[in-house]
């Protein structure tokens, strides 16, 4: 009963010292310079977990502007009464450690509303999207507007899975390091994963915390450190999808729209400026990053306009290479192969079938190859099938060393592509008055095949080897037109031949 009655009087004074604390308005390591103590023990005073000395509670008041004599009865009865181990017991400790808000924080309406009303249905939400598309932001946002909702304390980890240059947090670093923010003494703390795991979870169930976990390498790497039993609520962010993390509700992530990026833009860049931001913005790709940084870059220079940032941007000025370097570090070869050599793609988009074409492997090892890339988010499937890529890592891919000499996969490419038409001219009779060679086979599908009508190449999309694969082709055609022309004399255009029916049939 007296060990109670200990403990309350302890609870008591380090309510009144924390109260002078938030007086003080500083962070606790401003505060602990200001009074000379030391930043743990300053957090264990207000813990409750040790009662503070008597200059530390009169420096305290100081800071805070307080007279600390009415506090003096207090912190004799705090200091004179027993506790266990000659230790308060101790008491759950509310931290916020939270980074600062995104300054400007724009759109991303229904991702936020889906957000906040998960944190009212679920336990867990796991937010994956490409490298810059704006995940940390979005949930550390979400975590300031939910910190009323959660009182058991609001805890943030940066797991660095994708941080160049560092190693990911290993799960039992990463629990040490949670538990302590949650004031339990490194004597409490076990040694081994699942001790920690199960006491990490055993803390919140007592709780109602916010916990972000950010920069996820994978659904292991957080596996042990999400919240069990209870009304505690985590968030996990990762460029990799988390489809094996069970009970995690997912939340992908894309690049904005068109009218959210230039809020976005002008918003970050102090103002509009003359210009057409609809060019920077695609330069951008419409990433968050890309824009920011683009903004800031305009913000600081106030004799720029919108076209000098884009003849910068052009220029390829705009440093976010690095934002995409480590996901690629990820890779595997056959993975970071393939995504080289789908930067050579001069269409908006592929098909497996294409994509084993470019890359001369069996059907179903690309198709294997590509969700693999999309489960990073280094490509896209617009639709069931289609993959394409952002504008962004195609810069990325078409600067990829894996990819020695692109003129043979941009020629097995154009090889299925030509081997196609063949088959759909023994579908539908096409006319094809001259003979077309081909080393490879029409693929055999389960449906029949369709065409595609390419786009227009624009001239800068289209690079040497595709230049190169192109001349070749020219001159090839031109070869045989003219054997064709040789072997049969009566041999015309089939725009001189309107209604002549197919030589070969």
């Amino acid at each position: 009963m007296n060990l109670e009655k200990g403990g309350k009087v302890s609870e008591e004074l380090a309510g009144s010292l924390r109260q002078l604390r938030d007086q003080t308005g500083r962070s606790l390591r401003e505060l602990a310079r200001e009074i000379n103590v030391s930043s743990s023990s300053l957090s264990r005073y207000f813990s409750g977990q040790a009662v503070a000395p008597w200059p530390a509670v009169v420096a305290l008041c100081r800071a805070a502007g307080r007279d600390p004599r009415p506090l003096r009865e207090l912190w004799e009865r705090a200091k004179d009464a027993p506790r266990s181990g000659g230790v308060a017991s101790p008491v759950p400790t509310v931290r916020n450690d939270l980074p600062h808000d995104v300054t400007a924080f724009t759109g991303r309406r229904d991702e936020l509303a889906e957000l906040l009303a998960a944190a009212r249905e679920t336990t867990v939400v796991a937010i994956d999207g490409m490298g810059g598309v704006g995940k940390s932001a979005l949930a550390v946002h979400a975590a300031h507007l939910l910190t009323a909702d959660f009182p058991g304390g609001q805890l943030y980890l940066d797991l660095h899975g994708f941080t160049p240059g560092r190693e990911p947090v290993e799960p039992a670093e990463a629990l040490r390091v949670l538990l302590a923010a949650l004031g339990l003494p490194p004597g409490r703390i076990p040694e081994s994963v699942a001790e920690r795991a199960a006491l990490w979870r055993s803390e919140l169930a007592t709780r109602r915390a916010i916990v972000v976990l950010d920069n996820a390498a994978d659904a292991d790497h957080v596996r042990d450190l999400l919240p069990g039993a209870g009304r505690s609520f985590a968030m996990v962010t990762s460029r990799r999808r988390m489809v094996h993390l069970d009970g995690a509700r997912p939340l992908s992530l894309d690049v904005l729209p068109p009218q959210e990026a230039a809020r976005l833009f002008v918003a970050s860049a102090g103002g509009t400026r003359p210009g057409d931001v609809g060019e920077v913005l695609r330069r951008c790709g419409n990433l968050p990053l890309a824009i920011r940084v683009a903004a800031a870059r305009l913000r600081h220079r106030p004799a720029w306009t919108l076209d000098t940032l884009v003849e910068r941007l052009r220029d390829g000025e705009l440093a976010v290479a690095d934002v995409f370097g480590m996901s690629l570090r990820q890779l595997d070869a056959a993975q970071r192969r393939m995504f080289g050599l789908l930067g050579l793609v001069p269409g908006d988009d592929i098909d497996a079938y294409g994509a084993a074409a470019l890359a001369g492997i069996p059907l179903v090892n690309a198709r294997a190859l590509l969700e693999d890339l999309v489960d990073v988010h280094l490509l896209q499937e617009p639709a069931a099938g289609r993959y394409r890529m952002h504008d962004l890592l195609r810069q990325a891919a078409l600067g990829e060393a894996a990819v020695a000499d692109p003129v043979p996969a941009i020629a097995g490419l154009g090889d299925y592509y030509l081997s196609g038409m063949l088959a759909v001219k023994q579908r539908v009779e096409v006319l094809i008055p001259l003979p077309v060679i081909v080393e490879q086979p029409p693929p055999r599908a389960s449906r029949p095949l369709r065409l595609r009508h390419s786009r227009r190449l624009d001239e800068h999309r289209v690079g040497q080897p595709h230049r190169d694969v192109l001349a070749r082709g020219g001159a090839a055609h031109r070869r045989a037109r003219g054997r064709a022309r040789a072997a049969r004399p009566d041999l015309r255009s089939p725009t001189r031949r309107s209604g002549a029916a197919d030589p070969g049939t």
